[in-house]
This record gives structure tokens, sequence and C-alpha cells, in this order.
């Protein structure tokens, strides 16, 4: 086991809150807040690899700090920050539905602990409901940690090492790709990679 571990909250509003704008009025489109696992929180989790490792939904009390209310992180969490090795886990959100919005942000908080360069996480999009996926958010932008998170793969962005607590993500996802705009078949997905010592 490694010591540490990955949480994701408050995609927009503890987790994912996607803002569009119809004219000149600001519209919140998705908001996860994970009381539940229903409609916008209805995250599906995968795993992979002979560590395994999933996520839940709730609060514990050590990553309180800064932040209220529910929030999806590592199964494996106990009070040693301990995440397995050689695991993939991801979590999906359930469709996005962006018919008639354009100019959408999405905005989030991340809290991330993970043995720096080699583990990590980064946050993938499908604009056709999942058949294929591409990354979202560049180091360049702000968004990453890092360029190449060894777990993830060669030259490629995602958080890693500790972001000392709770941090509060942003990104033009128009401007990431035009394809958000109107689309009816948006899913995001959370990747963590922990590879074997």
């Amino acid at each position: 086991m490694k010591k540490n571990t990955l949480f994701t909250k408050t995609l927009l509003s503890l987790l994912f809150i996607l803002i569009g704008t119809l004219t000149f009025a600001q519209t919140t489109v998705f908001n996860a807040d994970y009381s539940n696992g229903t409609g916008n929180n209805a995250w599906i989790s995968a795993s992979t690899g002979s560590g395994t490792g999933g996520w839940t939904n709730g609060t514990t009390a050590t990553h309180a700090t800064g932040a209220t209310g529910n929030y999806i992180y590592t199964n494996l969490y106990t009070g040693s920050n301990v995440y397995n090795s050689n695991t993939i886990s991801s979590i999906t959100s359930p469709v996005v539905n962006l018919t008639n919005y354009t100019n959408l942000i999405l905005t989030f908080n991340v809290w991330f602990n993970t043995e720096g360069y080699w583990d990590g996480a980064n946050v993938e999009y499908s604009t056709d409901g999942g058949g294929s996926w591409g990354l979202l958010g560049t180091l360049g932008t702000g968004f990453y940690t890092d360029t190449e998170v060894n777990s993830l793969g060669t030259d490629v962005n995602g958080w890693t090492g500790n972001s000392n607590g709770w941090t509060a993500k942003t990104i033009n996802l128009s401007a990431a790709d035009i394809n958000f705009d109107n689309n009816s078949n948006v899913r995001f997905r959370i990747k963590f990679v922990g590879i074997g010592v």
C-alpha cells in the first residue's frame, strides 16, 4: 500500500458545476453535490489492476478544512492516507445535456496527495456519450501540476504530489473544445492511477 490518497471535491459545487451562458444570463447547468447516488450525483465507479480500489461518496473529518458537504474520495482511504499500488480507478459522470448552452465554464475543487511524478490523476471528457475520451486541460493553463505523470502515460498531464488541501480549478470548456457547446451527450471522467513500487 502507498501512503496518501486522492480526493476530488466540487466538480462544480462539490465535484462539478457547469455554468453555461445563454445571451447574457449565467446558468448552472449541472451540479453534483454527492448527497445521494441519483441524478447529477449518479457517477459510475470503476477499478482495474491487481491493487483495486474505488470511490466513496461522503465526508471524512480529516479533509473538511476549507470545504463543506459531501465529496467523492478513494474508498481505500483510512486515517493513515493509503491507496493500493497497481490501481486504476475512475469515476464517470452521468450524461450532461448542454443543448442550447455555449460559453461553458467548469469549476471544481480537488485535493490530492500521491507519490510525486509516479502516481496521479486527471480529468477526461467525452462529447459522444463515452464512445471516445480526451484529456481535459493542460499544465500550461495552470490546470494540472505536471506534464508527465508516469502512471498516466508518457507526456500525459495530471495532478501528482501533494496539493496540501482543496484547490479550486476552473476551465473554459468552450475554448478547450468547441464540441462542448450545444451538445446533448457530454460526460466527464476522473481517472486515478497508482503504479507498483
